[in-house]
């Protein structure tokens, strides 16, 4: 301003202070009335409807009347949060966008006082978002807060909520805002989405261009309507980046906050604006080179990069159509974007004078630019004087005062030293007394006069002003009026010390200090002093006032004035006091405070709680983090203000402490820890902890480690932490940057990181514990100097693992593992050594470890056993060929001592399977000569398997091998083969070691031995001892009978004996006379009992026999006989009496299924619980089990019953027990723990399910898995489906019969309704579930599911061909567990179970021959002890010798066929039929014969046997030799068997044995003929011999001959295969063995229909029609089973009462051809009586009129043939055809068509 615009501007202020004078005067009239009424009604107040019509009647007219005061006046009201928001909503809706001015006044002085207020609570509840919370209290005026206003006013106030009511420069604040640190960083994406979403909605292609003249005043062509349109949307981006930028910059965000915030803007501006960005363009001169935003090219924080990388790819994604082509210099654009908005508040000084004029103009919201002339006055006036103004005469005054209050401020201005006025003497004071009186009047006076004259004159003018008679008020007024005036220090000082001061020290005046005019010391110092005060000490306060309390004024004083007050004793006595000071002080000036009392307080005792308030406060406000404070005003806070502070100082004011530090330069973090250090033992522990942790915190950076200088790192923590202790090790490595670890902590000397290693907790963490480890590089010398605690030795182990386990020189591995892991090595545990570091170290490591494994380590509390940890030697030593770490080039690895040095003591576990993963048999043999490796594995412990397979590779090595040089327990493992080739001295000495040494000797390599025998003597056969049974058949029978007789007891108890082997020894016993005359000698036959012929059982004594069977020895030996012997034994035992509950008590348990059924019917008297135990404990038949089934049933609990008696549930036997015991009784069938399966049939299974389906149960557990596979699969919930088919998972699908054979697909498609199965693809998870239920899969399932289906069919009874070979497919493809065919071993065949058997040559010719014939031997054992069908076998050898291509040969080349050949489990593996025939001699089956035909199941190669037999005995066999065959004798012709001898019953019996595959009926009548030709006849043993199939094929004649006794006697007998006339026969003889009893029909007839049941094909209609109505409960399989004509016979009712319980089962067997011709002579409507749904039945016939006309057909047939009815109208009264009424056509369709939907 110049001097001559000053001069005007205090010209015109004294012209505006003589107007104001005259208003002053009284003399002016009020204008206009005042604002009339006011809502003073509290109840109004808050009712929005009282306070919106108080608004449009009252309120709105005097708006532009309302004052600062007002609205403050208004804020305080009593409104409700509805009346405010009612009202807020008027003011918005009544004001224009364009009166920014008034609407900010509005919400400064109205809207945010009263959201602010206690009361109020920021009217937050009645709001449902943050959205409609700032709509409803805020309106239009939300433009005028900031973020952090509707953060404090609402605590839950979401900025993303209410997002789209933002303004641009809010959303940036949002952004920026510190409440959203640590939240949500993507905040950022939000905004800016919201931000171009009208461009995204394209709603810029919408807009009309028209009016959009904006652009054209920035530079905008203005031929580009369309760019000008566009730029309008640009226009909020630009607002909000140019606060973003601003602010980002004012609040210095920190560095990491940015790099956050720059990567997601990144993000966002790649994936939304991919394709957009730009290329070179020009911005304000410069050229910016085009590039894709990154972290590195993207700053946040600059407006040129949010232009270049934001606004133009924008501008280029969006300007519509042909605009996209830009102008190369973006300059305009630039500044479009960015500049001011337009919507921002306007300056007042911008307002003309003239605006006063307008009607709703507010002198307290804008004010007039002065004016250089006074003309311009005269036109406010005149507008006052307007009459249409809504002002009063106070009003005017308030104008005028308002408008001089500008003038001042110019006139302020002028004073200013830029500005030079003249010097002016003191105003005259002219005033009258009274007006010197009028404060307004002084205060105007003191601006507009005094205060310039004041600042412009000379000190010393003032004594003439000092003796003026103002009043205390006028006084106080003018002090106000100066306090208010722009003045220095020098300036206040002179008017204090030449005004103020001496006219309070006057004690002329009215009120002396002008004490009396106020109300307390504060209103004394206000109004008194005013601004002033801060010249002045208490002390002078106190001069002046005597009733002067500092206290009342505190928050009036200065800092310098504080610290007088805080000095002053007893000042500072608790917190309180501290607050009460320091609230006062204001946080820019705490330094200044503490500056002046920290030395005071350095020797004041303080409390604790005192210093710790007053540190807190420092704490709290001092912001000595801000980077823009000095590090020299942070030392001087640390070693000056705070020292007397810090003793004793809490946990919870570390951090901020050091807050202040932590980004300091390090000599400022440095001095703060040694200002802590030296304060220690003052300190908690807590607070010591807190204070290590934040010196942690400075070290992290940015950047981390800048104080450390790359000296020991341990002598940098050491200093940085003195006396606080150094962090854990966690914590140290998390200070060193990733990509110096290794330079750091190699920096430690060994010394140093073993005391870091030795600290209490430090080892926190092992992985930490590894990383310092894997980047030392002294750890070898570490581990040979430093000892460590034993838990950190344990966590050390892991971490050097690696280095041990790489050493590739023995003298390195013999260092790390002798002396560097010594101390470590006790705490190997189990993840370590099974670990990928153990499976790939150096073979030199390696064996080392092995070593000390197996000599060193204590297994004792390790975690693995020496088993686990022979696992992982394996799994590191396993190899397809070569051995590993076997190398003849490699010096350090040719030893052949490779068992020694890689298995060690671990030869215990070692298999014979492990030795084919160690290498191929080839490569391994080279090491088995090794003599250490021979001794190694005489180690105890070592399975016999192992050794057997060692002991093989070693003659495969070297055929020639001493076998007197290898330790005893090798020899018995020899192959037979080698054994063959010594003499009888040397072959006793071998047997008698084996004999001592081996606990199985193989039978081969006993023959073998034995063969060398060539008198057999007494001796020999002592020495032989187990040896005796390799001796052949002519051996033995070339002993003296002498000897074989004295030789009894040691052949006794020899076990293992041929059925050929124990004929001939009996034979020759009793050629010697032995007589079994008593219990003893028949005991003493001990193992030989077999031998024994049955017939001489039938002579022994009944007495004896009992008496024999007392001894358990025996027992064992008899049921390794014949089954005719035992049968024959039990016999003689039953004839010491019959009685059933003695045969319960004479017979063995084990033995009780000899006993014949007929004698197991016992009386329900007596004792039954005891009855029921004695049966309960026995071994039973199913067929003898339903005899007794009730009687055990009702003396025990269901749970009790054994599996044998539950095998006799049916329903015709559980008729007379209780309900609810019954289905216990089925319950009790189920899979239990440690328990057999209950073997159950299917017409048992389903008498069951029949039983319980009612209650339809889904614990499914509960019952017998078989069972469930007759459930209806209707009644199970869908939740419950996975369950059911988990249980049945576990059935035996084989127990279904071909006639409900459908039921399994059946099953297997609700299986995949239930588990979501698709296709043909089953996945591991639901084989799971399917279980047994895969044995039902055919081949594209097998070959399509998971390979998991391989090992599920495992466990499958049998398999199909074409499920076989689809396994085999499976497994070839190479994706099983086994691994393709190269990787096949040993291993693979035994862990394949059964499947073997049922695969082809393509599976075998993966295998070579050694490791097939291996295989083989126990597996072959096992089928022919399981007793494998023989076809099953046949097919196995079948495939074994495909491929195998005959040689033509004269000669034997595969070895000559000895017993010890027989003998080899294997046999005849090897073979082919014309080898067989030509090492085969006829000598050898003489002497081997039951040994040959037990192994021998290929057709061809039995029919050499026979052969060979006809070549030894031309005329025919004996007895002896024919019971020899096996399953030989199926492939003889008729004119074989006719020269058989077949005269004994055990002749028969072996020849029928179905163990040995089945008989062609031809020929087994032709056996049973020759048998019966010797005087024999058909017993009750000889028709259990028989069985079904053969009995039937004998004539009806022979059948007829049989005794009714003998049927009696006999087994239930299946004669299903009989032709009807046999079957008739049959029946006609069991009808007299179990008659009708006609006098106790109820209680005889169930055991008489049980007896005779499997007779009743053959039964007569007659006899059928008495069962049913004998509640006999017949299953269905006999029912449908029965003569076909006699099942036509019977009535419904008569199949309802035959078949009782098990009727339900008729509706599954409805297409059974028998069943569906009885239905369809059935009428239907008897049909449907029976509820099951049968259809097919005969339709009802109708009543007839008698004179009816229509010709019939002469004869009515009876045929089973469907009856078709002619349905016509009535044609006439009394002449009519058969005809329905169309009510029963229509129900006969109804039900007709929903049987078929059904």
């Amino acid at each position: 301003m110049s001097q001559d615009s000053a001069q005007k501007l205090k010209g015109l202020l004294d012209a505006g202070f003589d107007l104001y004078t005259f208003l002053r005067s009284g003399h002016y009239e009020q204008l206009l009335h005042g604002m009339k009424g006011n809502a003073s009604d509290t109840g109004g107040l808050r009712n929005p409807r009282f306070i919106g019509m108080w608004f449009k009647i009252n309120l709105q007219s005097q708006l532009p009347s309302l004052t600062k005061d007002d609205l403050s006046c208004l804020s305080n009201a009593n409104l409700s949060c509805e009346s405010y928001q009612a009202l807020v909503k008027a003011l918005s809706e009544h004001l224009s966008e364009k009166e920014t001015d008034r609407k900010g006044m509005l919400y400064q002085r109205f809207i945010l006082p009263f959201l602010s207020r206690n009361s109020t609570g920021g009217c937050v509840e009645n709001s449902n978002s943050s959205e409609d919370w700032l709509m409803k209290n805020f309106q239009s005026f939300a433009a005028f807060a900031t973020i952090a206003d509707f953060i404090r006013l609402n605590r839950n106030f979401s900025g993303l909520d209410a997002l789209e009511k933002l303004t641009p420069e809010q959303k940036a604040d949002l952004v920026l805002h510190p409440e959203m640190e640590g939240q949500d960083n993507n905040i950022i994406i939000h905004v800016l989405q919201s931000l171009i979403r009208p461009l995204l909605e394209n709603k810029h292609l919408n807009q009309s261009v028209d009016n959009m003249t904006t652009a054209g005043a920035i530079g905008i062509p203005n031929d580009n309507p369309h760019l000008k349109g566009f730029l309008k949307f640009l226009k909020p981006l630009g607002s909000f980046i140019q606060r973003f930028v601003a602010t980002a910059d004012k609040r210095n965000v920190t560095s990491m906050k940015v790099h956050v915030l720059t990567q997601i803007v990144v993000n966002w501006t790649l994936s939304e604006l991919a394709g957009f960005f730009s290329h070179n363009f020009t911005l304000n001169n410069q050229t910016f080179t085009g590039q894709d935003p990154s972290a590195l090219t993207f700053n946040v924080t600059n407006m040129e990069d949010w232009f270049q990388h934001v606004v133009v790819p924008i501008l280029k994604r969006f300007l519509p159509g042909n605009q996209t082509e830009v102008l190369k210099d973006l300059t305009q654009i630039f500044k479009h974007v960015f500049a001011t908005a337009s919507n921002v508040t306007m300056n007042s000084d911008m307002l003309s004078l003239n605006d006063v004029c307008r009607p709703n103009y507010n002198t307290s919201s804008a004010t007039c630019l002065v004016s250089q002339t006074a003309e311009d006055l005269a036109v406010v006036l005149r507008c006052v004087a307007k009459s249409n103004m809504n002002v009063t005469g106070e009003r005017i005054k308030l104008l005028v005062t308002d408008l001089l209050g500008t003038m001042r401020r110019h006139m302020m201005n002028a004073t200013r030293p830029n500005i030079t006025l003249p010097p002016e003497q003191l105003p005259a004071v002219i005033f009258s007394s009274e007006q010197l009186r009028d404060p307004d009047l002084m205060a105007l006076w003191a601006v507009v006069r005094l205060a310039p004259a004041l600042l412009m004159s000379s000190e010393g003018n003032s004594s003439c002003l000092i003796a003026q008679s103002f009043s205390c008020e006028a006084f106080q007024a003018i002090v106000h009026s100066l306090g208010q005036h722009v003045m220095d220090r020098h300036q206040q000082t002179q008017v204090y010390m030449t005004f103020i001061k001496p006219f309070l020290s006057r004690r002329d005046t009215r009120d002396p200090g002008c004490i009396r005019s106020v109300n307390g010391s504060r209103q004394w110092l206000e109004k008194n002093f005013g601004k002033f005060a801060a010249l002045d000490t208490l002390e002078e306060f106190s001069r002046l006032n005597l009733n002067f309390s500092a206290i009342d004024v505190l928050s009036l004083l200065t800092p310098v004035q504080l610290v007088e007050f805080a000095r002053s004793p007893g000042r500072l006595r608790d917190p309180r006091d501290v607050d009460m000071i320091l609230k006062h002080v204001e946080d820019k000036d705490l330094g200044d405070f503490f500056d002046d009392i920290s030395p005071f307080l350095q020797g004041l005792n303080l409390t604790q709680d005192v210093r710790s308030a007053l540190l807190q406060n420092v704490l709290d406000r001092t912001n000595l983090s801000d980077p823009s404070v000095h590090d020299t005003e942070v030392l001087e806070w640390l070693k000056n203000r705070l020292r007397p502070l810090l003793p004793n100082i809490t946990r919870d004011q570390v951090k901020p402490l050091f807050k202040f530090i932590k980004d300091r330069d390090c000599e400022t973090i440095k001095q703060g820890v040694h200002l802590l250090s030296s304060i220690r033992p003052t300190l908690m522990d807590d607070t010591k902890e807190e204070i290590q942790g934040n010196i942690l915190q400075t070290l992290n950076g940015p950047p981390p480690l800048r104080c450390y200088k790359n000296n020991s790192f341990y002598v940098f923590l050491n200093d940085t932490f003195l006396d606080f202790g150094l962090p854990n090790l966690t914590t140290v490595l998390s200070l060193i940057p990733p990509g110096r670890k290794a330079e750091v902590v190699s920096s430690f000397h060994p010394s140093e990181l073993g005391a870091l290693l030795r600290q209490p907790n430090s080892v926190d963490n092992d992985t930490n514990l590894c990383t310092v480890f894997n980047n030392y590089n002294r750890t070898p010398d570490f581990l040979e100097s430093e000892e460590l605690p034993a838990s950190v030795r344990r966590l050390v182990l892991p971490c050097v693992w690696p280095l041990a386990l790489a050493a590739e020189d023995e003298t390195e591995a013999d260092r790390w593992f002798n002396v560097r892991l010594r101390p470590y090595l006790p705490f190997l545990n189990k993840e370590l050594l099974s670990s990928g570091n153990t499976l790939n170290a150096s073979c030199l490591s390696f064996s080392k470890l092995v070593g000390f494994l197996g000599s060193n380590h204590s297994f004792n509390g390790s975690d693995f056993t020496q088993e686990e940890a022979y696992e992982t030697l394996k799994q590191y030593l396993a190899s397809d060929t070569e051995p590993k770490c076997y190398n003849t080039t490699d010096p350090r690895l040719n030893s052949t001592a490779w068992f020694v040095n890689y298995i060690g003591g671990f030869v215990i576990f070692v298999t014979s399977d492990d030795l084919d993963t160690f290498g191929s048999g080839e490569k391994l043999q080279v090491f088995t000569v090794n003599p250490q490796n021979i001794q190694l594995f005489t180690t105890s412990g070592v399975p016999g398997s192992t050794i057997t397979s060692f002991t093989q590779l070693i003659f495969l090595q070297n055929p020639n091998f001493s076998v007197f040089g290898l330790p005893p327990v090798f020899q018995c493992g020899v192959p037979g083969s080698v054994y063959s080739k010594l003499n009888q001295n040397e072959a006793l000495t071998i047997i008698e070691n084996l004999n001592q040494t081996c606990a199985n000797v193989d039978p081969e390599v006993f023959s073998a031995l034995a063969g060398n025998v060539q008198n057999v003597t007494a001796d020999t056969i002592g020495a032989l001892g187990q040896g005796v049974v390799g001796l052949n058949t002519a051996q033995i029978a070339s002993a003296p009978p002498s000897v074989i007789l004295g030789s009894l007891s040691t052949f006794s108890a020899v076990q293992g004996w041929s059925q050929g082997q124990l004929i001939s020894i009996v034979t020759i016993l009793f050629q010697q006379n032995y007589q079994i005359d008593n219990p003893a000698k028949l005991v003493n036959l001990g193992s030989l009992v077999g031998g024994v012929p049955s017939t001489t059982f039938t002579s022994i004594s009944p007495a004896v026999a009992l008496n024999a069977s007392q001894n358990p020895v025996f027992i064992t030996n008899l049921q390794n006989a014949p089954l005719i012997v035992q049968q024959t034994f039990i016999k003689q035992i039953i004839k010491v009496d019959a009685a059933p509950q003695t045969l319960l008590v004479n017979i063995p348990d084990a033995m009780a299924t000899q006993i014949p059924r007929n004698l197991l019917l016992f009386q329900n008297t007596g004792d039954v619980v005891t009855l029921a135990k004695n049966i309960n404990k026995k071994k039973w038949k199913p067929q003898q089990a339903v005899m007794f089934f009730d009687t055990a049933a009702s003396g025990l609990e269901a749970e009790e019953l054994s599996q044998d008696v539950l095998q006799g549930f049916t329903c015709s036997r559980v008729r007379s027990i209780t309900k609810v015991k019954v289905k216990n009784i089925i319950r009790a069938c189920r899979r239990r723990k440690n328990r057999r399966k209950v073997v159950l049939e299917q017409k048992q299974l389903t008498c069951m399910y029949n039983i319980i389906k009612a209650d339809k149960p889904t614990d499914f557990a509960n019952y017998s898995s078989d069972m469930l596979l007759y459930y209806k699969y209707a009644d199970i919930p869908k939740a419950s489906c996975k369950s059911y088919f988990t249980e049945v998972g576990n059935a035996d699908f084989s127990v279904l019969t071909k006639a409900l054979s459908g039921r399994r697909g059946i099953l297997l498609n609700n299986a995949r309704q239930c588990l979501g199965i698709a296709g043909n693809n089953i996945s591991r998870e639901n084989l799971a579930v399917l279980g047994n239920m895969a044995c039902t899969l055919d081949r594209p399932y097998i070959q399509n599911s998971d390979p998991e289906v391989v090992e599920k069919m495992m466990s499958c009874n049998d398999l199909t061909e074409e499920q076989g070979n689809a396994l085999q497919t499976v497994l070839i493809q190479g994706n099983t567990k086994y691994g393709p065919p190269a990787k096949w071993k040993g291993k693979t065949l035994n862990d394949l179970g059964v499947l073997p058997l049922y695969f082809t040559h393509d599976f075998w010719k993966h295998f070579d021959k050694r490791t097939t014939k291996n295989f083989l031997k126990p597996f072959l054992k096992n089928l022919r002890r399981n007793k494998t069908q023989k076809r099953k076998l046949k097919r196995l050898f079948k495939q074994l010798m495909t491929g195998t291509r005959a040689k033509r040969a004269d000669e034997c080349t595969a070895g000559s066929i000895t017993k010890a050949t027989i003998d080899d489990d294997a046999f005849p593996f090897g073979y082919d039929a014309t080898q067989f025939r030509l090492c085969l001699s006829a000598q050898t089956v003489k002497e081997n014969l039951a040994g040959l035909t037990e192994k021998v199941d290929v057709d061809e190669f039995q029919r050499i046997i026979l052969e060979k037999l006809t070549e030894s005995y031309p005329s025919g066999l004996s007895d002896e030799q024919v019971q020899l065959l096996g399953s030989v004798s199926r492939v003889a012709t008729l004119d074989e068997i006719g020269k058989w001898n077949i005269s004994s019953p055990d002749t028969l019996a072996a020849l029928m044995n179905t163990d040995d595959g089945e008989w062609e009926s031809d020929k087994s009548k032709a056996i049973v003929t020759k048998f019966l030709s010797g005087s024999n006849s058909l017993g009750s043993s000889e028709l259990n011999v028989l069985g079904g199939p053969n009995l039937c094929a004998l004539d009806t004649s022979t059948l007829k001959a049989i005794n009714s006794d003998s049927i009696k006697g006999a087994d239930s007998l299946d004669v299903s295969n009989c032709t009807t006339e046999k079957k008739r026969a049959l029946f006609e003889i069991a009808k007299k063995a179990f008659p009708l009893s006609v006098q106790n029909r109820n209680s005889d007839t169930l055991t008489t229909y049980q007896l005779i049941r499997s007779y009743l094909s053959g039964a007569d209609t007659e006899y059928i029609r008495s069962l049913s109505s004998s509640n006999v409960n017949m299953d269905i399989e006999t029912f449908v089973d029965l003569d076909e004509s006699v099942v036509l016979d019977l009535s419904v009712s008569e199949v309802s009462g035959l078949l009782g319980s098990n009727l339900p089962d008729l509706e599954s067997y409805q297409n059974e051809s028998v069943v569906q011709r009885w239905i369809s002579r059935q009428l239907q409507s008897e049909l449907d009586t029976l509820n099951l749904n049968l259809t097919g039945g005969r339709a009802d016939p109708t009543t007839a009129s008698s004179n009816s006309t229509t010709t019939a057909a002469p004869n009515t047939t009876t045929t089973a043939t469907t009856t078709t009815t002619t349905i016509s109208p009535t044609t006439s009264a009394g002449n009519k055809e058969t005809s329905y009424s169309l009510s029963f056509i229509f129900l006969m369709l109804t039900v007709f068509f929903m049987r078929n939907a059904a």
